[in-house]
C-alpha cells in the first residue's frame, strides 16, 4: 500500500506542479474526410510534460486528474489555447483553410463545473469553430448535463461521442442530447475484415448515424484497406494514424499527436 500511494504521490505533486508552471503541451491529430483525404478538424490532445519521463500519454494522468480535480484548471488553458491556435491557422492559411474546426475532449467533471459555459464563450470570441468531445459516460449525468448541452449548443458549439459503441449506448440519449458527430470507437475499426458481422456492424453504426443526422468520425484508421472499406460505406470523416500518408508505421508511430503540417 505504501509503494502504491508512493507512486500516485509524484505524479500528483507533477500535476500540481505543471498546473502552476504550465508544464503542458497540446499536439493536434488531424480528422480527415474519407473520399477527399481534406483536413476537416483537428482534435486537441493535452499531454504533461514530465521532467524525467518526458510526454505522458492519457492513461497515464487522465485518471488521476479527475480523481483530483485538476482536469478543470488544466483543460481551461487547453480550450482557450487550442482556439487561439485555431484562429492563427485561419489567419495564415486564410480561404485554404476553409472550414477547419479544433475539436477538444471535455471530462464528466469539465461538464459538471459551473464556469465551462463561461469558459467556451471566452474560447468561442477567439475561433468560432470549435466542437466538445464527451464520452459515453456522460449520458448518464441526467438533465443537469442534458440542460448543459442545450446550453453549449446554443452557443453554435458542436458537440461530438466519443469511443460510441464500448459504454452506455442507447438511441434514447442519442436522439434526447444536442449531438451532431458519432465518433465510431477504434475497436470496431481495428476488426473490419476479420468478420463479415463486423462489418455489417461498422456500416450500421453509420446508418444509425445518417438516420439520426449525426456526421461519423471512424477512429484508429491506421490501414489503406480500412480508409477505403470506410470510403465505400461511406463514412464522412476518419482519423487515425494512416494520415499524413505515405508514412511508414514506424514514423506515424514517432509523429503521433504532433500537430499536421
Amino acid at each position: 500500500m505504501h509503494e502504491h500511494a508512493m507512486r500516485r504521490l509524484e505524479p500528483t505533486g507533477d500535476l500540481h506542479d505543471g498546473v502552476e508552471r504550465a508544464k503542458f503541451e497540446i499536439r493536434y491529430r488531424p480528422i480527415v474526410g474519407v473520399g477527399s483525404g481534406r483536413l476537416a478538424a483537428v482534435e486537441a490532445l493535452v499531454r504533461p510534460n514530465h521532467p524525467g519521463h518526458g510526454l505522458l500519454a492519457p492513461g497515464e494522468f487522465i485518471e488521476l486528474a479527475e480523481e483530483t480535480g485538476l482536469i478543470v484548471p488544466i483543460g481551461r488553458p487547453v480550450l482557450r489555447e487550442a482556439c487561439m491556435q485555431l484562429a492563427r491557422w485561419h489567419a495564415r492559411f486564410g480561404a485554404a483553410a476553409g472550414e477547419l474546426a479544433v475539436s477538444v475532449n471535455v471530462s464528466v467533471t469539465q461538464l459538471d463545473a459551473e464556469e465551462l459555459v463561461a469558459d467556451v464563450w471566452e474560447a468561442l470570441t477567439v475561433a468560432a469553430l470549435l466542437i466538445l468531445e464527451i464520452t459515453e459516460s456522460v449520458l448518464m449525468g441526467g438533465d443537469g448535463i442534458h440542460r448543459k448541452l442545450m446550453r453549449l449548443h446554443e452557443l453554435g458549439v458542436r458537440v461530438a461521442v466519443e469511443d460510441f459503441g464500448t459504454g452506455y449506448s442507447s438511441l434514447g440519449y442519442l436522439r434526447r442530447h444536442p449531438f451532431d458527430i458519432l465518433k465510431i470507437d477504434r475497436s470496431f475499426i481495428d476488426g473490419r475484415g476479420a468478420s463479415e458481422a463486423n462489418d455489417e456492424l461498422v456500416a450500421g453504426i453509420i446508418s444509425l448515424a445518417h438516420c439520426l443526422e449525426l456526421d461519423t468520425v471512424a477512429e484508429g484508421v491506421e490501414r489503406h484497406e480500412q480508409a477505403a472499406a470506410l470510403e465505400r460505406m461511406p463514412a464522412p470523416m476518419v482519423q487515425g494514424y494512416h494520415w499524413p500518408p505515405g508514412r511508414s508505421r514506424a514514423d506515424r508511430r514517432s509523429a503521433r499527436g504532433r500537430a499536421p503540417d
